[in-house]
């Protein structure tokens, strides 16, 4: 097939030209990049669709498949005022067209801030579709962040009955009639979701957790969406904290199609556990399951659905060290070692893929223990089981967890199929409290025994596969000889190190983990590191001297291929702008994020810790995340110490 029977063939051209559609705007707002990428791909667009009519179509469709905010459709009409969020004319018989050409073509859709959108234009929008009833947005499919709120019966003109994934945010402050409304208008699309999200939020639009006083439970507060009863369903996620009644799980049970269920799950009714001999399993199509949450739920949950064919599990605990229930007749859990004994006892041994587990404390709280985990042992070696483990991955936050270098040694001959181990935590004072089921250990010291890089390096060696390593942290003391180190040449693309102790150079762990690690991906990112000696960024110190041992390897290989000819006068510079200097009565610019003002010296000669002698401040550049460093100015704390 020659190119231009390749451009005649629309399904083919369309396939192309949607690989470079532009996609949601980044959550991050510091992600400079993916938006001016973003933006280049939809002038991209814009121009081929004036190229010729072969392309006009297909680049028209794919401009226009996503839409991050629905005044962006709106802008399409003429008599549409930006500023006003208005309708400044009547809207022609042409201009109604143009713009059903442009909504016809949106597949995704957030809709954005409706609020400023005035009632006037909803209501000229319907007085233009209800002669017909067709819908605003035909082949809309997938619909995100829609606000159940007491505008919402304005926003009902966005369904279509085309829609396929739901995303609803509800207001529990909303207006009961506004709410009915929405929910009647909603029910002819839930019947043909395969898709449905659910979050209550509150009036400043963040997440809403159940009342504190209580144990986290809305107190009889009836779900505004029945999803227990969409049976239909392939993927369920409740955001918000729910307590299911015994009927809610014997509904949710019913979901024969379900692969993808995300809880966030309160108190858990008394059920028994499993569909018993001779039934049909519960969930027999489920494959990923996400479960927030008190560990005792959670493991009652798991117990009593027992999905035969889970491939994923992810139970995230987000207050470990507060897991008294409401329900005072619930089981008191506060280790793994429940479930561990429910995922090996089950088919799940052979199916169960991906396992994450995060447990955190809420940081600051008066009594909160600092860490509390077992060690490396009891939380790895229980997994051992599966063997079909592929991704096993720890997230403590607030919460320590001690990998030693014996206990990553012990895991060599474990899951040979894998492609991520990833524990990411921080030491914190090197102290572990144990919990069990009816007794909380004292805490204990332990060694400082950290995985050796020849550890890593035996690890690494024993699973061809892995992709993404993540330790705690490495034993900074055990330096290797870096002429001793082979060219390993594994094809890891990340290695994670949560904090490393300082004073201790990096130079040739960087050598040695570069002749074991060369194909590493992801280090791009540390370019804006700024070294201060901490713990907590002597990880990026190191990543930062990797990027800088790859980055050599690179320009030898380019130098060798295109030669290294040219001078001085061939070198570019890209100049930024400097503060201006004092007294010269021009207005101070803003510095760039790699500047650093002149150190000012000071007669003072209190004893200064090394690492204590700068502290880091907020830049004025405009950049996010952009920092300078300042000298402090010693007090009279200084000499104390």
């Amino acid at each position: 097939m020659s190119a231009a029977e390749v451009l005649l063939n629309p399904k083919i051209l369309g396939a192309i030209l949607r690989q470079i559609e532009p996609g949601p705007v980044p959550e991050a707002s510091e992600d400079q990049d993916t938006v001016k990428e973003r933006d280049e791909r939809r002038k991209t667009l814009a121009q081929l669709a004036c190229v010729c009519r072969a392309t006009s179509e297909p680049a028209l469709d794919a401009l226009w498949w996503y839409v991050d905010d629905f005044r962006d459709l709106l802008r399409t009409l003429e008599a549409y005022d930006t500023e006003t969020c208005m309708f400044r004319d009547t809207l022609t018989d042409d201009h109604w067209q143009r713009f059903q050409t442009y909504a016809a073509r949106v597949r995704v859709l957030r809709p954005g801030e409706l609020h400023r959108v005035h009632a006037a234009v909803w209501v000229a929008l319907a007085t233009r579709l209800s002669p017909h009833g067709a819908p605003l947005l035909p082949r809309l499919e997938r619909l995100y962040c829609f606000m159940i709120d007491s505008l919402g019966p304005c926003y009902t003109m966005l369904f279509s009955p085309s829609l396929r994934f739901l995303d609803v945010l509800v207001d529990p402050a909303a207006e009961a009639n506004a709410v009915r409304v929405v929910v009647q208008a909603l029910a002819p699309v839930l019947a043909s979701l395969h898709t449905l999200s659910v979050e209550r939020v509150g009036a400043s639009g963040t997440a809403q957790g159940l009342s504190e006083n209580d144990g986290g439970t809305l107190k009889a507060e009836p779900e505004v969406i029945p999803f227990w009863d969409l049976t239909q369903l392939y993927a369920l996620r409740v955001i918000h904290k729910v307590s299911p009644a015994a009927e809610d799980i014997h509904a949710l049970r019913g979901m024969t199609n379900l692969r993808t269920l995300h809880l966030h799950i309160g108190d858990m009714p008394t059920l028994p556990p499993g569909p018993g001999a001779g039934l049909a399993p519960y969930f027999p199509a489920l494959r990923e399951l996400s479960l927030t949450g008190r560990l005792g739920a959670m493991v009652d949950f798991f117990a009593a659905t027992a999905p035969p064919n889970l491939e994923s599990l992810a139970l995230d605990a987000p207050r470990l060290c507060d897991e008294e229930p409401s329900n005072r007749t619930a089981r008191k859990v506060r280790s793994l070692d429940p479930l561990y004994a429910l995922l090996t006892g089950t088919p799940l041994a052979g199916s169960l893929r991906h396992f994450r587990a995060t447990l955190a404390c809420p940081h600051g709280e008066t009594g909160c223990p600092a860490v509390h985990l077992p060690a490396g042992t009891k939380l790895l070696q229980p997994l051992r089981a599966l063997a079909g483990l592929r991704t096993v991955r720890f997230v403590c936050d607030n919460t320590g967890f001690h990998l030693s270098d014996k206990d990553l040694q012990e895991l060599e001959d474990a899951w040979p199929e894998l492609t991520a181990l990833e524990v990411d935590t921080k030491e914190r004072g090197n102290t572990v409290r144990e919990y069990h089921e009816r007794r909380t250990l004292p805490a204990k010291r332990t060694a400082r025994d950290f995985p050796t890089v020849k550890t890593l390096a035996a690890f690494a060696q024993a699973h061809p596969r892995l992709e993404r390593l993540v330790v705690p942290s490495i034993d900074l003391y055990a330096v290797p000889d870096v002429d001793s180190v082979p060219v390993l040449d594994h094809g890891l693309q990340h290695l994670g190190v949560s904090a490393l102790a300082g004073g201790v150079p990096l130079y040739d762990f960087a050598l040695a983990l570069d002749k074991l690690f060369p194909r590493l991906r992801d280090l791009e990112d540390a370019r804006k590191t700024v070294p201060n000696g901490t713990s907590d960024t002597r990880g990026d110190e190191l990543r930062l001297l990797l990027l800088m041992l790859q980055t050599g390897r690179t320009a030898a290989r380019r130098t060798a291929s295109f030669g290294g000819s040219g001078g001085a006068s061939d070198i570019r510079l890209v100049f930024s702008e400097r503060p201006a200097e004092a007294g010269d009565g021009s207005a101070a610019r803003q510095p760039h994020a790699g500047y650093y003002p002149e150190r000012r010296r000071t007669r003072s000669r209190s004893p200064v810790r090394p690492a204590e002698r700068f502290r880091r401040v907020r830049s004025p550049s405009p950049s996010p995340g952009a920092w300078t460093r300042r000298r402090r100015i010693p007090d009279d704390s200084d000499v104390s110490r």
